[in-house]
């Protein structure tokens, strides 16, 4: 996953054409840091991985696919690029949540200067359209915005001088194509929507992290203990599960004749219940870590003492309800 934020404009240097797809060389160095062959790099909001790693440089494929999607293919030597490596535990989520598996291009129908900020039209299809809203996220060449105006056509944004400067947006002309990454929380609002009206008579049942929007479609909100509780309290009805889809088998398990529904379904176009983070927790990393005691994470005495507050917290809540 991407922020949005970009962190470098690189270069292309090289493009090795093939029958229909494409190998760039990219000039970049502050992406570089740290990366790895296999590593992904967001570039123009298109997701690559590297194959090769230079000096000051890195090379990945394209493939047809993303060639017919994105404007990857419209790239020249010299055309600047934004660039930007992929979240780590450790980074601030500045942006949104951004896949970099772009959703479709978009055409620019104006740039128009108002003071300090330049607006951009930005005219695309209907069903791109359908998850763009009135100060939502759009991700537009691998860049965050904000959504300031949208219709039936066409929707805006507005562009600091900030933006400007370390992005390649501006540069573009009218008629130029961008590519364009609509917020995944609109796709997620969706599933569930067509899945409650394919199910009328099924609940939501939501964790407290989910968003906001998802939240207010929930029927039933609590951490997966309180969603199996009430599941197993409930069992007569069917439900919705808006949360990781771990939970699945433990509630199936104890309730096998109630019929629960992931939400999203697993589909290529969303799975936002699949925590690609909590995946990096497997079985044999949970037996090494207590064989070993290892890794061994050293924080401040200060820090520790705070972070230790919260799960206590947890607990003590857990305890009040009897979870």
């Amino acid at each position: 996953m991407f922020t949005g934020i970009i962190e470098e404009l690189g270069v292309i240097q090289e493009i090795k054409k093939g029958v229909k797809s494409s190998k760039l060389l990219i000039k970049s160095n502050k992406v570089l840091e740290n990366t790895k062959i296999g590593d992904s790099i967001c570039t123009n909001g298109v997701c690559l991985t590297v194959t090769d790693l230079k000096i000051n440089s890195f090379e990945a494929d394209v493939m047809a696919e993303t060639l017919r999607r994105s404007n990857l293919g419209d790239l020249q030597v010299g055309s600047k690029v934004n660039l930007e490596r992929a979240l780590t535990l450790k980074s601030r989520l500045g942006g949104h949540i951004v896949s970099g598996h772009i959703d479709g291009t978009g055409e620019i129908l104006s740039l128009m200067k108002e003071d300090n900020s330049t607006w951009v039209t930005i005219r695309t299809t209907s069903d791109i359209l359908r998850y763009i809203v009135l100060k939502g996220s759009i991700t537009i060449d691998g860049i965050s915005l904000t959504v300031s105006y949208v219709d039936k056509s066409v929707f805006k944004v507005s562009i600091i001088p900030h933006t400007a400067q370390k992005t390649t947006l501006l540069t573009k002309n009218n008629g130029d194509t961008v590519n364009l990454e609509c917020d995944v929380i609109s796709k997620y609002v969706e599933k569930i929507m067509e899945l409650k009206a394919q199910h009328p008579e099924a609940l939501v049942l939501a964790h407290p992290e989910c968003k906001s929007t998802v939240l207010k479609l929930a029927d039933v909100v609590g951490s997966t203990a309180a969603l199996l509780k009430y599941a197993v309290a409930h069992p007569e009805k069917s439900y919705i599960v808006a949360t990781e889809s771990g939970i699945l088998h433990e509630m199936q398990k104890q309730c096998p004749q109630t019929t629960f529904i992931p939400a999203p379904p697993n589909d290529s176009t969303c799975a936002c219940n699949e925590c690609s983070y909590m995946r990096l927790n497997t079985l044999e990393k949970l037996y090494d870590c207590l064989k070993n005691e290892s890794p061994e994470i050293k924080v401040d005495a200060e820090i520790a003492e705070k972070a230790v507050k919260p799960i206590k917290r947890m607990l003590e809540i857990s305890a009040q309800l009897g979870l």
